[in-house]
């Protein structure tokens, strides 16, 4: 930016500046009146739509009322309402519409202190009658200044309309033309309304040489241009006199200024309200307002014209102003500033203003190479590169990182570590800078997106702007709020505010984005200046143009309407027509919006530089008449020059040889030896000719002179090419006819001489195509291409032979076919001068088969050396288990296995001798439609049976074609034929229900579940069964990296369809185990998203424990009864045990089991039970009934019966050594005597006993009893055993004594038993 915004705005952001006292004072200055009825002061700017002076189409037009208002006190103003008013005529010199009116509302909302704000209406005009309009905007209540209260304007509407817009020109301007010569020329035009109108006059004006602009600046409200030739020429808004024309009156077209006789500009400089220029001798005059000394001329009094600032004998280079303030970079680096310092902004460490200038302390000994001023801060490029600021700082526009809201010395900035910059501009309250990298960093005040962040958050330290795709930036130049950079493509980059139309897009929609961006315009930009509110360039086509806020006449263009695209200004004073041509034609209908026109050909009078004005001349009715017409440079030109550019050969690679003490050039013999380069670098067509003659070195000529026409454009060039007849040093000579000098302006260069060498050389014949072992199909047409030396004697005959013999064909390219097999192609040529020589290639003929094989192979080739008999075989799944660990560690999983069969069909052929197989193969239906293509890869395989696999080798390849589905293989090192097709495999939708254990006997598990889900995907491979007992398993798992935690701790795999698993290793009392069951795929690799956690309750995994420990129970009050029954006849005994159920304990249930044994076991394992699956109520009695039955396993009398009940738990575990109170013994005597005593007869007396001792009877009778005499004998053994060894038993633990008392005890009874069952025996004998 070079100044400030607009008039006032300055003085608002100052206010924000003021300390507490003038704050206070500004809130008196501005305190509402007593005859105010709205207490405030909210002023009305300017209208901005309608556009003031601008005519509007009756018919099309739909006018959206838009104003500006401003608050123009600290405090913020309640929401005021606002309305327009729109009538017929000039009404301005009334404060409203007389009658009738077209009116709007609309309310302004909370505006803050100092703010500007665009005041849309929702009512739309369209005009019905035509003529001039006057609109009223107003508030409805005056307030505390009503002076600004109400503003007034007229706009014009017309009918019928039409607007003819000229969108371009045709017409080259980068040629060079001739005079009195016809060129075409074309318009483009666009229309811009629907009203065909009448003839229009199109033509084109050609003026003497352009006035264009080679720099510009813009300041608050005006700008100012140096022209091609050194005057200064300035526009807009004129109150202090900034233009420099001695007056004070504002303009909208550029006026030139005086700088003193025969001084001119070199350097501008527009800042607030005043200008400074630096004039072609280095010195430096400014102009304007110079309330704060900013003009540096010594006092403060204004000045309309320019005046001469001393720089204390320097010379200036680089000048810049801001606001109130202005600096210059003299010669030697040193930068002088002068004007308003009260914000430090001057850099002289204190804050007291200057007229003069005065020397800024860079630190250091640096010096300035840039300098760029704003509103009230001041920044510079230091020699370095290094950026440093000063001066006002509320918004942290000097980037300091720091709150402080004045600097008063210049200060460094950090760009990033390593950066500098090569480009700065300065805003109102920011700044930007162009980094050595071409990127740009920006910071300060972000109210407008000036920033261009893509927010609205102010910065106080350099933040990086991106731009568009590639662009870097150049340069880079500030407004009030809005930013532009010039892009490496040449483009135009702008963003922040566009209220005024300042950013050229077309619309007044702001933009806090640096990116996305579109403004065009005709040819890329040369350099661009920033205003309050507009932007103004310079095109590298010389043009230059303006857009933005009019209203001051600040774009040049000579209205004072607002624009929203680049309009071109006219710098035309002094320029005359000194040609043109016109032609009225009718313009297409209306319907037609886009034509091209052809005008009248360009002729040009006259050789020199023209300005060539090319459209719509004349159109009654036309709306618009600035956007009928566009400008070009074009430059006339008759100048005839032509040259002998250059001789060189025109075979060979130039080479050098020795000759007579001279390095010649070697030219060949023969034909098409010599070229001669010609060429025309004048302005005009050609057609001429020139001649080469062949000399001796004594100017004996040898050959020639040889013609040669040429016809050349400007700058074309031509060349001829000429035979080299003899051998020897010779002068080459080439030059144009006499008669042309004469119309050449330089003459000198129209002949030209070379002393050069020509020589014999052999032609090294070769076969350049096909190359060694190159190989063809059979039937192939071959293409053969012989090579000879650039130096050989030209015209050469050329012969191709088969293996010495056969000849295929004659000429430097043949083509032929030949059969299969290997050849020896030979060459033989013979050259001018009849020297033969020979070249040769062995090249194959090799066969080519089709890969298609339907339905899985549709397209492709091979290439091989032998017949083959090739199939393709059904595509098969990876072997169930297989594990490609190559696959595996890329997480992929094995999916189709497919096999090429390729063997010679000749007997004795082992070999194909396959170059390459080229195939592509069809995935539909091969693999599942839903797998991610680009997750497949391809390995090749050892073989089917072995996991070997590898990857192919360029050049060897494969692709996928996601578009058809294929599977593209080229295969350059065909092994077997053998590949595996590998992918990131979906999981089989595959499930368990009712996952869950049960308790087997002995602390065994098992595990049962449901399949469900897709289990005949031939990719799932079953189920596998994981087992810990240090800890649950986690579940449900997140991911893959979740899972790995389990590995190692699997234990088997179950098929598809399997639903249980028995775990072979049973459980220990108070062990428990976990369980996972995943899927698992063809590889055996596992799937963590398809399974189930056996014991998972919904929030955690439970353990699962085994029951190993039988019951240990003994019923209560077991009892029987023996009974005898003879009410059948049949005398039958009964036994009937009871017993009381008792408590299961720990057990969640007990059955039981009885046995009935002769003996007591110590283990039942082996015994059948008599009743299984015994159960009763604890505490109830259970009883068992059996009676005499031989044939049914019932009980016989006379038996000693035990019956013994065994306990298990729900699990079955059962401890089969019996316990003592699950024992009843059972005596089933014979109770048939009890109930029929009468039946018994007397005894006979009985003998006496032995020796009269009784018990010794008793002991002879029992003696004859094997059992007793065993028992006898064993208890007389034991009896002298324990005499014998006593001292040894005393010495045994007391375990020991209490298990042998047991056994003696147990023997005992068994003993009485028998005896008593012995006895039982005889006495049933005696009474039978």
């Amino acid at each position: 930016m070079r100044g400030y915004a607009r008039e006032g705005t300055g003085a608002r952001v100052y206010a924000k500046l003021l300390v507490f006292s003038m704050i206070l004072a500004s809130f008196t200055a501005f305190a509402p009146t007593a005859s105010a009825v709205v207490s405030g002061d909210l002023g009305i700017i300017t209208g901005i739509e309608p556009i003031a002076g601008a005519t509007y189409d009756r018919d099309t037009s739909f006018i959206s009322p838009k104003v500006q208002v401003k608050n123009d006190i600290f405090s913020s103003h309640s929401p005021r309402q606002i309305r327009w008013q729109i009538c017929s005529g000039d009404h301005t010199a009334l404060i409203g519409c007389p009658g009738n009116s077209n009116e709007g509302f609309s309310s302004t909302g909370t505006v803050s202190g100092y703010q500007v704000l665009n005041i849309s209406f929702t009512n739309l005009y369209q005009p019905s009658l035509t003529g001039i309009h006057t609109i009223f905007f107003m508030f409805p209540e005056n307030d505390a200044d009503s002076s600004d209260d109400m503003i007034s304007y007229t706009f014009n509407v017309e009918s019928p309309l039409r607007d003819m817009s000229l969108n371009q020109i045709n017409f080259d301007e980068t040629e060079v033309y001739n005079s009195d010569t016809s060129y075409p020329i074309t318009t483009e035009f666009y229309r811009r309304s629907w009203q065909s109108g009448d003839n229009a006059t199109f033509g084109w004006e050609l003026y003497n040489e352009k006035i264009y602009a080679d720099s510009m600046s813009s300041g608050s409200l005006h700008s100012c241009a140096i022209l091609d030739e050194g005057s200064l020429e300035c526009w807009g808004k004129n109150n202090f006199g900034q233009l420099g024309l001695g007056d004070t009156g504002t303009r909208s077209s550029s006026v030139t200024l005086s700088l003193g006789e025969g001084r001119t500009a070199t350097s501008i400089a527009a800042g607030g309200n005043h200008s400074c220029a630096i004039l072609d001798d280095s010195s430096v005059k400014c102009w304007g307002a110079n309330n704060n000394g900013q003009l540096g001329i010594g006092n403060n009094v204004l000045q309309t014209s320019p005046k001469s600032v001393s720089l204390g004998g320097g010379n200036a280079i680089v000048i810049a102003s801001g606001d109130t303030h202005s600096c210059v970079i003299l010669d030697n680096g040193e930068l002088n500033c002068w004007g308003r310092n009260i914000e430090g902004q001057l850099g002289f460490g204190n804050f007291t203003s200057r007229n003069t200038p005065l020397w800024v302390n860079l630190t250091e000994n640096h010096t300035a190479s840039q300098i760029t001023t704003g509103y009230r801060h001041t920044c510079a490029i230091i020699d370095n590169g290094s950026v440093s600021c000063w001066g006002w700082n509320l918004h942290g526009q000097l980037g300091l990182g720091i709150p402080d809201m004045w600097v008063n010395t210049p200060t460094w900035v950090d760009l990033g570590q390593g950066r500098t910059a090569t480009s700065i501009s300065a805003g109102i309250a920011h700044t930007c800078a162009v980094l050595d990298d071409e990127n740009v960093k920006c910071w300060g005040l972000n109210d407008d997106g000036q920033l261009g962040l893509g927010n609205y958050d102010s910065e106080n330290t350099p933040i990086s702007v991106v731009l568009s795709d590639s662009q870097t930036a150049t340069s880079i130049e500030l407004g009030n709020t809005h930013s532009c950079v010039i892009t490496n493509f040449g483009a135009l980059n702008c963003w922040g505010s566009n209220e005024e139309g300042q950013l050229g897009t077309g619309d007044l929609i702001s933009n806090f984005s640096s990116q996305n961006i579109s403004i065009n315009l005709p040819s890329p930009v040369d350099s661009v200046q920033l205003g309050g509110s507009h932007t103004c360039v310079i095109l590298q086509n010389q043009m230059s143009g303006c857009t933005g806020r009019n209203q001051e006449g600040q774009l040049g263009i000579g209205i004072f309407t607002q624009q929203v695209t680049f309009s071109p200004i006219d710098y035309g004073a002094g320029r005359l027509i000194v040609a043109t041509a016109q032609q009225t034609t009718l313009p297409p209908p209306a319907t037609d919006q886009h034509w091209i026109t052809a005008l009248p050909d360009v002729i040009a009078p006259d050789t020199g530089r023209f300005l060539l004005r090319a459209g719509l001349i004349s159109s009654a009715g036309d709306m618009n008449d600035w956007n009928n017409m566009d400008t070009m440079m074009i430059y006339v030109n008759d100048d005839t020059d032509v040259w002998i550019e250059s001789i060189e050969p025109a075979r060979g690679s130039g080479q050098i040889i020795e000759s007579g003490g001279n390095n010649n050039s070697l030219y060949p013999l023969g034909d098409n030896s010599i070229r001669v380069n010609v060429g025309n670098i004048g302005s005009m067509y050609i057609n001429t000719q020139f001649t080469l003659s062949i000399l001796d070195l004594n100017g004996t000529l040898l050959d020639g002179p040889n013609p040669c026409n040429v016809v050349m454009n400007p700058q074309e060039s031509a060349s001829c090419i000429f035979s080299m007849p003899v051998i020897g040093d010779l002068v080459l000579r080439a030059e144009f006819a006499p008669e042309l000098d004469e119309l050449d302006i330089n003459p000198s260069d129209n002949w030209y001489e070379v002393v050069v060498s020509s020589r014999h050389r052999p032609a090294y014949p070769t076969i350049s195509y096909p190359p060694e072992g190159e190989r063809f199909d059979s039937g192939d047409s071959i293409l053969f291409i012989g090579q000879v030396s650039q130096y050989s004697a030209m015209p050469m005959n050329f012969t191709w032979r088969l293996n010495y013999e056969e000849v295929i064909g004659y000429g430097q390219i043949i083509n032929s076919s030949l059969p299969m097999g290997e050849w020896l192609v030979t060459l033989t040529t013979r050259d001018a001068q009849g020297q033969v020589e020979t070249g040769i290639r062995n090249i194959r003929v090799q066969n080519r088969i089709s890969m298609v094989y339907e339905p899985w192979v549709i397209g492709g080739e091979s290439v091989l050396d032998e017949q083959v008999n090739y199939v393709f075989n059904e595509p098969e799944y990876p072997p169930s288990g297989f594990d490609y660990a190559v696959v595996r560690e890329a997480g992929l999983s094995g999916l189709r296995i497919i096999d090429f069969d390729i063997d010679p069909s000749l007997a004795g052929v082992t070999d194909p001798g396959i170059v390459f197989t080229d195939s592509w193969i069809s995935l539909t239906g091969m693999i599942p439609d839903g797998l991610d293509r680009e997750s497949i890869q391809l390995f090749r395989m050892e073989s089917k049976t072995t996991t070997a696999i590898s990857e192919l080798e360029f050049p060897s390849m494969y692709e996928i074609n996601i578009d058809n589905d294929t599977l593209h293989i080229y295969d350059a090192d065909f092994s077997n034929g053998i590949y595996l097709i590998a992918g990131n495999l979906i999981p089989a939708n595959v499930g368990l229900e009712n996952l869950s254990t049960i308790q087997l006997p002995g602390g065994s598990l098992r595990i049962e579940w449901e399949p469900t889900g897709d289990l005949d995907n031939p990719y799932f491979g079953g189920w596998r069964v994981y087992r810990r007992l240090s800890f649950p398993f986690f579940w449900p798992f997140q991911n893959n990296s979740q899972f790995q935690s389990v590995i190692g701790t699997e234990v088997s795999d179950i098929d598809p369809y399997g639903t249980f698993w028995n775990d072979p290793a049973p459980l220990l009392d108070g062990t428990c185990v976990s369980y996972l069951v995943m899927a698992i795929d063809r590889q055996g690799v596992p799937d963590y998203s398809h399974g189930g956690a056996v014991g998972w309750n919904g929030d955690s995994v439970e353990w699962q424990c085994g029951d190993a420990a039988p019951p240990h129970v003994e019923v209560e009050n077991m009892a029987h009864i023996v009974s005898f029954n003879n009410s059948s006849g049949q005398n039958i005994h009964h036994v009937d045990i009871s017993w009381t159920w008792p408590e299961f304990g720990d057990e969640d249930n007990i059955t039981w089991q009885l046995y009935r044994v002769d003996l007591i076991p110590s283990d039942l394992t082996w015994i059948e039970p008599i009743e299984t699956d015994i159960w009763g109520e604890p505490g109830t009695v259970g009883t068992f009934h059996q009676k005499e039955d031989r044939f049914r396993n019932g009980i016989e009398k006379g038996h000693i019966y035990h019956y013994i009940l065994v306990p298990m738990d729900d699990v079955g575990n059962v401890d089969y050594s019996p316990l003592q109170g699950n024992i009843e013994t059972v005596n089933v005597g014979n109770q048939f005597w009890d109930h029929n005593s009468d039946l018994i007869p007397s005894p006979p007396p009985e003998d006496p006993p032995p020796y009269g001792v009784e018990w010794f009877g008793e002991v002879l009778d029992y003696w004859g009893i094997g059992v007793f005499r065993t028992s006898a004998m064993m208890a007389f053994a034991i009896l002298l055993l324990n005499i014998v060894m006593l001292p040894v038993i005393i010495n045994q633990t007391r375990g020991v004594r209490r298990r042998v008392k047991r056994d003696k005890r147990k023997h005992q009874m068994r003993q009485e038993m028998l005896d008593a069952e012995d006895m039982a025996d005889d006495l049933e004998d005696m009474f039978d």
